[in-house]
């Protein structure tokens, strides 16, 4: 099979960055596992924030907004937002982020404890507990499924192909550019290689001979679990940290929680830990009146993040047609439309747009040159 571009990973990253790519080229996405989005994306907790995020990351989440409140027509049958507002708490020493971080918002709102328990009457406040929020109303849920298949779809509307149990052996280059082997026999011969492999991409590289950036997979546990008895919280708000120590937010008539961990792990089909389920259990339990006396259903994901914790987007200066797409660091979701726009004009050598430039978002700030 010959194609322009060869996209290797079948997750956030290779699919939203294919769906860009087939529109002025040919495109095949390679995805080892059966299904696409089998790991990190299928296990994101896709809640859109911006004060979750910081530097390119919020500059691109800003971007992909309009795109996840409003789609392309014909982009996806579902909404692919559901609003949700999110509120990030705060202990007496933590009052400072609440004050820094309101600065991000156009119009912040912050609540104080009597308020606080009026949103979340479970809330252990005062003395050492909970005496501050920040209120993020714009906040939303994403829609996985709809956003992952929106894309795969848009991959085949143009032409392209997207093929799943297609593990790459090995990346081979020659005068026409790289073969990329798999593990049924087949292979795919293409004038670029496009590295989405996320918590894989220096595998990858190693593959193709290229050297690896230094990506460092983190694996984060999540929980779902009972609120309150006899209490519908259903149209309960998200509640986070300020300083990243636990979220809950409501999930199909339970609350799904983490204690936002990160955890370092080797690329892995990942599974969450006793200790870590237990630590998200308790961090819970500190902050509210909950008490978590049974798991319904727990799992583990992976976030991968480049040596700055920042999405690296751009051709490997030393391998003539390898071009980056990683890092996104548990941003995939709600960076996917701008992040991919931005990585597959830089993968056609084309400019990006003055939003993108007024935004900070520049090819230098994302080449992997910058390592």
């Amino acid at each position: 099979m010959k194609t322009d571009f060869c996209v290797i990973g079948g997750g956030i990253a290779g699919l939203s960055i294919a769906a860009e790519l087939s529109k002025k080229a040919s495109v095949v996405v390679l995805e080892r596992e059966q299904d696409i989005a089998y790991h990190t994306s299928g296990r994101s907790a896709a809640l859109y924030s911006e004060l979750s995020a910081e530097s390119t990351a919020l500059a691109l989440s800003k971007l992909a907004k309009p795109f996840l409140l409003s789609p392309p027509e014909g982009f996806s049958q579902y909404p692919l937002h559901i609003p949700i507002t999110c509120i990030f708490t705060a202990k007496k020493d933590e009052l400072e982020h609440i004050q820094s971080n309101a600065a991000k918002l156009e119009n912040p709102v912050t609540l104080d404890i009597d308020q606080m328990l009026e949103q979340m009457p479970i809330l252990r406040t005062g003395g050492d507990g909970i005496i501050a929020g920040l209120v993020e109303e714009d906040a939303f849920r994403i829609d996985v499924g709809a956003l992952v298949q929106g894309f795969r779809a848009m991959v085949k509307h143009n032409g392209g192909a997207v093929q799943c149990n297609a593990e790459v052996t090995s990346l081979t280059k020659n005068s026409d550019g790289w073969k990329a082997q798999l593990a049924n026999g087949e292979s795919v011969n293409s004038k670029y290689v496009v590295n989405a492999a996320g918590s894989w991409g220096d595998v990858i590289a190693t593959l193709a001979g290229v050297p690896p950036l230094g990506l460092t997979p983190f694996r984060r546990n999540i929980i779902i679990f009972d609120g309150p008895e006899n209490t519908d919280v259903s149209q309960w708000p998200a509640m986070a940290s300020i300083t990243g120590e636990y979220y809950f937010l409501p999930e199909a008539g339970k609350l799904m929680g983490s204690s936002a961990d990160e955890v370092p792990s080797e690329p892995c089909d990942a599974q969450p830990e006793e200790y870590d389920i237990a630590l998200a259990a308790h961090n819970i339990e500190s902050v509210t009146t909950l008490e978590i006396k049974h798991i319904h259903h727990k799992w583990g994901g992976l976030r991968t993040f480049a040596p700055d914790r920042q999405l690296v987007a751009g051709y490997d200066e030393n391998a003539e047609g390898f071009f980056w797409f990683v890092g996104q660091g548990g941003f995939g979701m709600q960076t996917s439309a701008a992040s991919a726009r931005a990585a597959a004009l830089l993968a056609l050598e084309e400019s990006l747009p003055k939003e993108f430039e007024d935004a900070g978002v520049s090819a230098e700030v994302l080449s992997p040159i910058r390592f």
